[in-house]
């Protein structure tokens, strides 16, 4: 794999897509230092294995206006000899219109005499290679300039190690490629791209414990897209929220826009994932305008609205008054596992626009959004639909445990649909009696979860439907406890035999007064 910087000599500040016709770059020579250059340097110096030509005209460069791609003063005179690159110097695809004035043998032969070493993808490979044969022999082309090219192709596949193994190791990909330090870094860089352009009346951070319903609408800028590849709906059901996704191409009827922003109302807010793809050919970065419509009618409804756009960050241009725009810049794993995180608050936001969006905000505009501390909301337990001085009586059974010495104290905290309906803090945080008080922050180690979590609340459902009761002995639930034979002592121990033992007993645990013992066949020793 070889490092590529492109499109010399810069492409940011075009009008037009090199795709489709010619760009140009205007200023002087003072200007292409200072801004286009500037990022092609940094990347010499840190040893870039290649450089891309751009089909794009300097006229501070060349004056005859020729791309890049087929300019000498460019490729040669400036990348070569003023800063001092040595590596490949590489064309962008010849089929492109932006260089297509020149016909196919004609474009290689001058994209060779400019300086490049490589020739990406020419209409016509044959014709291109008769016609460097041609030029050579006939047109005073000089072979030391096709030598020279040949030898950094060759140095280069040397350096990497292709003259002695040219296929990868299937075996080796997993220790190499995404590495789990890889996927955290990843993530990380895309946690501080995040950017929220717009957020007015605080819709963002969505609040999870305020009862969130989310209609979900994933809009793909073309009908093939498979860039949306169902995280956000994922990353969403993962933290238990509520969502329902529908998914729209780059058409959307205005019978679906008006039934969308009819449905909405049964949702606390409408998320949109908006994947449109910055390509070459398309001559836009905007979104349909029947999804543009869509995001529109949405904000006329009133319904909290969000739009994250995994790609051009421009579409803000299309639907300015939007309650909140998030750009996460591209539709990779990272990219959405972030922004869905950024969109609950789960991380802090500060990322800044990297581009100007005309007339609406300059580059370097982005509001910082601290990570959202959830809170609880709190509520009376008859709201939340507790029975009246059912509370109470809990209270009541660990007031008795307290003075029992069952425990020293404790926090009970209940909760129910989103609501704290009681707190009390009881007892002290150990049986000495000038031990300090529990205070509702008092914070303990939590060990031994499964059975609070998972099986008391197991329990406590069959019981509500009527399917466990609790004064039932066990062998009524698991038949095989009737095999188990018991023999009670006072002596303070608790004998088991192992498993597939065949004498006496080999260990022994403290059970309090009672002793058991259990056959070695019986599933339950």
């Amino acid at each position: 794999m070889l490092t590529t910087v492109k499109h010399f000599p810069g492409h940011g500040d075009t009008a037009v897509d090199s795709h489709l016709q010619l760009a140009t770059i205007e200023g002087d020579r003072s200007r292409l230092a200072s801004v286009e250059l500037l990022p092609f340097r940094a990347a010499i110096a840190a040893g870039v294995d290649s450089v891309m030509l751009g089909h794009i005209a300097v006229p501070a460069l060349d004056p005859s206006g020729a791309p890049s791609t087929l300019s000498e003063p460019v490729a040669t005179e400036l990348l070569r000899r003023e800063m001092g690159f040595r590596g490949l110097v590489v064309t962008d695809a010849m089929e492109m219109s932006g260089v297509r004035s020149a016909w196919t043998g004609e474009a290689a032969v001058r994209a060779v005499r400019a300086g490049a070493d490589m020739i990406l993808l020419p209409p016509d490979p044959e014709v291109a290679i008769e016609s460097l044969v041609r030029a050579v022999r006939e047109e005073g082309l000089a072979e030391s300039r096709i030598d020279a090219s040949v030898q950094r192709i060759l140095e280069t596949k040397e350096r990497l190690g292709l003259d002695r193994q040219r296929l990868v190791d299937p075996a080796s990909i997993g220790d190499k490629v995404g590495r789990p330090e890889d996927v955290e870094r990843a993530l990380d860089v895309a946690r501080r791209s995040i950017t929220v352009v717009r957020n007015d009346g605080g819709v963002l951070p969505l609040r999870a414990e305020s009862g969130l319903r989310l209609l979900h609408l994933v809009l793909s800028s073309d009908a093939t897209q498979r860039a949306d590849q169902g995280i956000p709906e994922a990353e969403l059901a993962a933290r238990r929220i509520p969502v329902e996704t529908r998914t729209f191409g780059p058409e959307v009827s205005a019978e679906t826009i008006e039934r969308l922003a009819q449905d909405a109302a049964g949702f606390s807010h409408v998320v949109i994932s908006a994947f449109v793809r910055v390509t070459g050919s398309k001559g836009t970065a905007d979104m349909a305008p029947s999804q543009a419509r869509l995001v529109d009618r949405l904000g006329a409804t009133g319904r909290p609205l969000v739009v994250v756009s995994y790609g051009s960050p421009y579409l803000i241009r299309q639907f300015p008054n939007v309650p909140a725009y998030v750009c996460a810049y591209g539709g990779a794993d990272s990219s959405q596992r972030a922004a869905v995180a950024a969109l609950l608050g789960e991380q802090p936001v500060s990322g800044r626009l990297p581009v100007t969006i005309p007339d609406l905000y300059p580059r370097g505009h982005g509001m910082t959004l601290p990570r959202h501390e959830m809170r609880l909301r709190t509520a009376r337990p008859e709201d939340a639909g507790f029975r009246a001085g059912g509370l109470q009586e809990v209270d009541g059974v660990l007031d008795r445990f307290l003075s029992e010495k069952a425990f020293p104290g404790g926090v009970l905290a209940v909760g129910k649909g989103g609501a704290l309906v009681h707190l009390r803090p009881f007892g002290r945080l150990s049986y000495q009696a000038d031990a300090p008080a529990v205070q509702a922050s008092t914070i303990y180690d939590l060990a031994s979860l499964t059975k609070v979590i998972a099986t008391t609340t197991m329990a406590m459902i069959l019981v509500d439907e009527g399917k466990l009761a609790l004064d039932k002995p066990v062998r009524d639930f698991i038949p095989p406890f009737m095999e188990a034979t018991r023999t009670w002592s006072r002596s303070g121990t608790c004998s088991r035999t192992p498993p597939g033992s065949t004498g006496g007993l080999r260990s022994t645990r403290s059970c309090g007064r009672a002793r058991l013992s259990s056959p070695a066949s019986s599933p339950w020793t």
